[in-house]
């Protein structure tokens, strides 16, 4: 009996856990729906011109890019004078 109960341990196939089977989980009309329906509505379709349609003027990188520019640029330009000016303050007063 003992040597029994030492062969049923060292089996590592008792030890294995097994999984339940999804198809079965589910009801088979879940199952229809899955392979049946499912196909039609997730289809993977070309591109058609009713597809495309046209993007508003706000919604244009170059128009955000525009608007960014005009934001920063005459901030930048002002910066650049500004430490222009102090690196030549700085090389005439050590």
């Amino acid at each position: 009996m003992q040597e029994r109960k030492n062969e049923r341990d060292s089996n590592p196939e008792s030890d294995a856990i097994h999984k339940v089977n999804l198809e079965e989980k589910h009801p088979f009309i879940l199952n229809l729906f899955y392979c049946f329906f499912l196909p039609f509505i997730c289809r993977v379709k070309p591109i058609t011109n009713d597809d495309i349609y046209q993007i508003g003027k706000k919604d244009r990188c170059d128009y955000t890019s525009d608007k960014t520019l005009e934001g920063w640029g005459p901030k930048y330009a002002q910066y650049l004078i500004n430490k222009a000016k102090f690196d030549k303050y700085k090389l005439e007063n050590p």
